[in-house]
């Protein structure tokens, strides 16, 4: 949303953030997600935290614009663009 909203307008942000969560799902935290997080190699919590919910959640992908944050993670890491030329396959 920061990056669409930053370049398109807040409006078109939004409108992509609505027509994602028609594709996507919502991961969900529990307790013992995040005790999980803590058990993962990773230096920044934040970033064990999405890559524990990417495992439960099943997914194939982290997609993010810092890959090298999840060379630890169980799920592969791709950037934005990545996603793109997939999704267009």
């Amino acid at each position: 949303h920061y990056l669409i909203s930053k370049f398109a307008g807040k409006e078109k942000a939004n409108e992509v953030i609505d027509r994602m969560l028609l594709h996507f799902g919502i991961a969900t935290e529990t307790r013992e997600l995040f005790l999980q997080s803590r058990m993962l190699n990773f230096t920044d919590f934040e970033d064990a935290v999405v890559s524990a919910l990417a495992v439960n959640a099943g997914c194939d992908y982290i997609v993010t614009r810092n890959v090298n944050d999840f060379r630890n993670s169980p799920v592969r890491a791709i950037t934005p663009t990545d996603l793109l030329i997939i999704l267009s396959e």
